[in-house]
């Protein structure tokens, strides 16, 4: 008896979630897919039609647009519902359903064998103390016992399952009476991208606070309060090794739950705990490191503004080769200096000073140096409000007529650097290369593109909506062989229907001619050997596909230097009988000198041409405000969607960072580190991967570099275009709202500006 479904591979892929394995295709278009296990997971052309047991997948369907649409209003409906109906649930699941919750976990669940003998072998830790934290596996996706709120944090929206993508093990974290009140997650896969310990999701508290764990020791002793960074293993090991009572904060982030601490302090108070005095354990290497310096200092200043008394414990933990508290083999060795007289917390803080009374020229310099050297950390005030004030000049860069990147009285840049910036910019946005043919049309037509000639490139230059793809058919239908890789799946399967090709998802055999297209991505499983017989490589929206090239996505299983391969192949097949094509609003030099590099690495003598439309349609206007706040703005919104008016928004990026004009600030004061490869400049990216080689060998390997032993260093085309891209993106960070307000005024939009405290203006283009 014959199947009604075949199951995916490398030729048949899963037209879903891409992958060439595990999934089964139906004769009747309906996928299963293992992949969707929710409905964020759902491809915008597909619609689920049912669900498989314990989160195994989908069955799913191709949507048309008008079930697409419905489809996605319905979902919207249901997630919104679910959501309301989960946040009114957590705000009355209490603390004892919690702990009711993770115990029957533990129970159910337990603690495997291997991570058993791993907590023992690791941390050296009794099977007593394994029991008494509750610990308990997980593994990837853990199926949700039974009698489990469905509310609980952490649950799937499949209510069948968590949420946790990796294995790892449960490290509950308790409150002053001894109740589990939340989850962190210690992953033990190896292949975890990403940190080590990880919260369940929705963890925080009813206040929202994230949660703080509160241990007691098997044996109190000491009659003061510790307070460690983590909630996993070392608070409750540091607490019987101590024999006093533990506080532990994810990232010790103590400060970030005040309320929290403030009643745990009153708990250990009421057992007979001083808690007037209060000793904090550093990490080992913690001194050298800002951030955690930085944090340090907000929480002395907290406690002592509540009348505490700090002191910091040390045993010489300078180094990160130095023991935590939970390693350390005696704690004689501690001593307990008050936080007043702790030299490098001293040292720091008048460090710190001195950063806020120069503020402006640090910031300066930090532009002056936007490569800083490996292991160096950028410091600034966590303080934005007078932070703002020092540097607001810098951090407001709009062009009003003059001609400073950054105008600000306080503090000049150097023309110099200035100047390397505006011609950096100008290099990295602009086309120079000569036409080889010009246009001035509002639309293009077929005629324009007629006396082509085969065994070259052809970038087709051209605004929006000025019928690029409509003129291009005419060039595709007269070629027997074409593949068109797109940035997006969506936007191939839309140029699949403008230029009558086959998407690849579609394809099931062909015999003769092949005209297909597809996500870049996928582009690896389709033969270049078809292009050398009278074929096109189309390449739509090109800057967006080499961009793309570049992205996580492609290089998934470390897949992207077979991709880049192909694409070679691809380039050098169409031009033996055919044509490359390249169209875009957008192609810079950038793409001109890949493509002539890429000719040159093959061996080819053909030519880029540039084919420019040099008309630009009129446009509208685009109005920006300046008020601190959009709140003014929504009425006036609601008026105009109501009233059929189109209303385009931009959000300049996370956290209300506007305009991200110093986006390195903003990675510094989240305590991350702003890597050195983030420069203003092609050449100094270049110049840092090479320097830093070993560590970065796997993705200069991904980009098909060679070693060139004359100049001693590491390239190849692809290589040399990413490090422009970098640049560029790194580019509109620094100064990201003046070259947004410059590149919309460069295509002929208007920006006026408006505070909305005088008058309500809508945003629309």
């Amino acid at each position: 008896m014959s199947r009604d479904f075949i199951y995916t591979s490398k030729r048949q892929i899963c037209p879903v979630c891409d992958r060439d394995h595990g999934c089964k295709l139906f004769d009747d278009g309906k996928v299963w897919c293992l992949r969707v296990t929710n409905q964020s997971d759902i491809p915008p052309n597909y619609r689920v039609v049912g669900w498989l047991d314990n989160g195994m997948g989908a069955f799913l369907v191709p949507s048309s647009d008008e079930d697409d649409l419905e489809y996605r209003r319905k979902r919207a409906l249901r997630e919104e519902k679910l959501q309301r109906q989960q946040q009114g649930q957590l705000s009355t699941l209490s603390v004892e359903q919690r702990d009711k919750a993770i115990r029957r976990m533990h129970s159910q669940i337990g603690l495997s064998r291997s991570d058993r003998i791993l907590l023992k072998q690791t941390r050296g830790m009794t099977d007593e103390q394994i029991d008494r934290g509750l610990y308990f596996s997980l593994a990837p996706y853990q199926d949700l016992p039974a009698a489990i709120p469905l509310n609980f944090p952490g649950v799937h929206s499949s209510r069948k399952t968590l949420t946790n993508k990796y294995q790892g093990i449960a490290c509950p974290l308790f409150d002053s009476q001894g109740r589990a009140i939340a989850i962190q997650v210690r992953v033990t896969d190896e292949k975890a991208e990403g940190g080590k310990y990880r919260w369940l999701k929705d963890s925080h508290l009813s206040n929202g606070e994230l949660p703080l764990t509160f241990i007691r020791p098997q044996n109190l002793v000491r009659k003061q309060l510790a307070l460690v960074e983590g909630t996993g293993f070392k608070p409750l090991l540091a607490a019987d090794k101590l024999r006093q009572i533990v506080i532990g904060a994810s990232g010790g982030q103590h400060r970030g739950s005040p309320q929290q601490l403030g009643e745990y302090f009153k708990a250990a108070e009421a057992v007979g705990i001083n808690v007037s005095s209060l000793q904090v354990y550093l990490d080992a290497g913690d001194i050298v490191n800002p951030h955690v310096m930085k944090r340090l200092v907000n929480l002395v200043d907290l406690l002592e503004s509540w009348s505490k008394q700090v002191e910091i414990a040390w045993w010489r933990q300078e180094t990160k080769g130095s023991p935590d508290i939970d390693e350390l083999d005696d704690v004689n060795e501690i001593a307990y200096i008050p936080a007043a007289q702790f030299q490098p917390l001293q040292d720091f803080k008048a460090e710190e000073g001195r950063r806020q009374e120069d503020g402006a020229y640090k910031l300066a310099k930090t532009l002056r140096s936007y490569a800083p050297p490996e292991g160096r950390r950028i410091k600034t005030s966590s303080n934005r409000k007078l932070f703002q004030q020092k540097v607001g000049g810098i951090l407001n860069p709009i062009r009003e007529g003059n001609n400073n990147l950054f105008p600000s009285a306080s503090c000049p840049l150097p023309s110099a650097f200035l100047d390397k910036i505006e011609r950096t910019w100008e290099k990295l946005t602009s086309l120079s290369v000569s036409p080889w043919k010009r246009i001035n049309k509002p639309q293009l037509e077929p005629s324009d593109l007629a006396t082509w000639e085969k065994g070259h490139i052809y970038l087709v230059v051209s605004a929006k909506g000025t019928g690029k793809t409509k003129s291009i058919k005419s060039v595709v239908d007269k070629f027997s062989n074409a593949i068109a890789p797109n940035a997006r799946r969506s936007l191939a399967r839309t140029l699949a229907h403008n230029l009558e090709l086959t998407h690849l998802d579609d394809l099931k055999s062909f015999t003769g001619s092949l005209k297909v297209s597809c996500c870049l991505d996928s582009l690896w499983q389709l033969s270049p050997g078809v292009l050398r017989t009278n074929g096109v490589f189309l390449l739509d929206e090109i800057d967006q596909v080499l961009v793309h090239a570049f992205g996580q996505t492609c290089n998934k299983d470390g897949k992207r230097p077979r991709i880049l391969k192909h694409f070679e192949a691809c380039l050098a097949a169409a031009l033996a009988d055919g044509l490359v094509v390249g169209m875009s609003a957008d192609i810079t030099d950038s793409e001109v000198a890949l493509l002539q590099n890429l000719l040159n690495s093959l061996g080819l003598k053909s030519e880029v041409r540039i084919v420019l439309n040099e008309y630009q349609p009129p446009k509208g206007d685009c109005y920006y405000f300046t008020d601190e706040s959009p709140d003014g703005l929504i009425e006036q919104l609601v008026r105009d969607l109501r009233k059929g008016k189109n209303v385009y928004l931009i959000d300049d990026t996370k956290n209300g960072i506007r305009g991200c004009e110093l986006f390195k600030v903003w990675v510094a004061e989240l305590g991350r580190r702003y890597e050195a490869n983030k420069s203003l400049f092609p050449g100094e990216i270049k110049d840092w991967y090479n320097r830093n080689y070993n560590a970065n060998a796997k993705f200069l390997q991904s980009v098909l570099v060679d070693y060139n032993p004359l100049t001693d260093e590491w390239t190849s085309p692809w290589f040399e275009y990413q490090c422009k891209v970098f640049a560029y993106q790194n580019l509109c960070m620094a100064d990201y709202r003046r070259l947004l307000k410059e590149r919309l005024e460069g295509e002929g939009i208007r920006s006026k500006k408006f505070p909305l405290a005088t008058k309500l203006i809508p945003i629309y283009l």
